[in-house]
């Protein structure tokens, strides 16, 4: 979950699933973990009678879930997770304060600001095909909704993160490129160049860096080139290479259950 959780209480046999990230919580540090940070992803419903009943009965934190229950209906959903973090006594009382005050940071926070947040938050977790569906439902009738056009070429910039996740380099420089007629931002050429370098064929490439100099072109396919082969000695190139160095009669085995691996992980992205 991004870092090292110890966990001193009691491990659930049966967790608590949130299926919109496919993510198992066992235990209380686990389900602190998860609120502290993600509090812009976590919707009004996320305390409801099954968590409750998991706090409760998996967790052994029977007060925590009668004092839970008393307050359904009556307090905000804002104040039950703070409820949770106070009396699972993960976090200090300085983290508790910058908790409250991102609480109060949500409440201000419009319903589009909300949905963005977990667009992005999905995106991080590399489940684009949801954040996906967040931007596209954010970019129905903007106007309508309230959106500043600078809001909605950040919008646009990130629904490009999402389709280049999920290899769609055409897709991605195509937001790309709109969120860039707004923003005007160099970065944004310069992560559609990077695009580019995967796919020299989805695009008409030229004609888009046609006001790029040379010299920063280079720059930039020299960054390009680093940080290949940087991930080259990481992740799955790294563990690619190891399969390779099996022995002949064990690699057929390795490849299988490291391409199902990559498989499943694909899955988990798109679906």
């Amino acid at each position: 979950m991004g870092r090292l959780i110890l966990c001193t209480g009691r491990t659930a046999k049966r967790p608590f699933y949130i299926s919109e990230l496919g993510l198992s919580l066992y235990t209380a540090e686990e389900l602190c973990y998860y609120i502290y940070n993600n509090i812009f992803m976590i919707e009004d419903s996320f305390v409801s009678p099954q968590l409750l009943a998991f706090i409760g009965s998996e967790l052994g934190l029977t007060q925590l879930e009668d004092q839970l229950r008393q307050h359904m209906g009556h307090a905000a959903s804002g104040q039950l997770l703070l409820t949770i973090l106070q009396e699972i006594h993960y976090y200090d009382e300085s983290e508790l304060t910058a908790f409250k005050k991102q609480l109060e940071k949500k409440k201000s926070a419009s319903s589009f600001e909300l949905a963005k947040n977990k667009a992005d938050f999905l995106v991080k977790q590399k489940k684009y095909n949801n954040a996906l569906k967040v931007y596209d439902s954010l970019l129905d009738d903007p106007v309508q909704k309230g959106m500043t056009e600078e809001f909605c070429a950040r919008i646009w910039h990130n629904k490009g993160v999402a389709y280049a996740g999920l290899f769609y380099v055409e897709k991605a420089a195509q937001c790309m490129l709109k969120a860039y007629e707004t923003l005007k931002d160099n970065e944004i050429v310069r992560e559609i160049y990077m695009l580019s370098l995967f796919d020299e064929e989805a695009m008409d490439w030229e004609e888009i860096f046609a006001g790029v100099s040379p010299k920063q072109l280079y720059s930039w396919k020299e960054e390009f080139e680093n940080i290949r082969k940087q991930l080259m000695q990481t992740g799955k190139a790294l563990e690619a290479r190891t399969v390779f160095q099996k022995d002949a009669v064990k690699r057929p085995a390795f490849i299988a259950g490291l391409l199902g691996e990559w498989k499943q992980e694909y899955r988990e992205m798109v679906l």
